[in-house]
């Protein structure tokens, strides 16, 4: 698992609905995960965790879905998110401190209702019926239930 360099911006500009700023992806590119084809490091699968902790821009190239690697790499941004953000979280909800969690948040367009689906599997939850979701993740059981492999694209 990687995450998305410099170098994969273009791409990401070009595949995703939402025209990023550069230089906002740019700034992002220390909290995402992205898995790359073998035969030339193309990014296939991507992620982003925001400014503001929301995870968003999620896609798979087109012939790479229906294998899995959307789930892998929120599985992975959520690792990521755990261990550089979950003192600057817990600060944002009372409950963290007690229950050990902290709540993520995603954002998808209204219309893409196959990414809501799979954050509904992560066990999201919408928010008065619109593009928000919000999970509350168990810290120390998700940084240890992650233990998927696979093979080259």
């Amino acid at each position: 698992m990687c995450q998305i360099q410099s170098r994969d911006i273009d791409v990401i500009q070009k595949l995703n609905v939402i025209d990023y700023d550069p230089e906002y992806l740019e700034l992002c590119c220390p909290v995402t995960a992205c898995i790359r084809r073998s035969s030339d490091a193309a990014p296939v699968s991507w992620v982003v965790c925001h400014a503001d902790y929301q995870i968003g821009a999620l896609l798979t190239v087109d012939q790479y879905r229906s294998r899995g690697l959307a789930k892998y790499i929120l599985h992975s941004l959520g690792n990521k998110m755990i261990a550089q953000f979950a003192a600057k979280i817990a600060l944002l909800y009372d409950d963290c401190a007690v229950n050990n969690a902290f709540k993520l948040q995603m954002v998808t367009e209204l219309t893409n209702i196959n990414t809501q689906r799979l954050f509904e599997r992560f066990g999201f939850k919408p928010v008065d019926n619109v593009s928000w979701a919000e999970c509350k993740f168990d810290i120390q059981k998700h940084q240890h239930e992650h233990n998927i492999a696979y093979s080259k694209l």
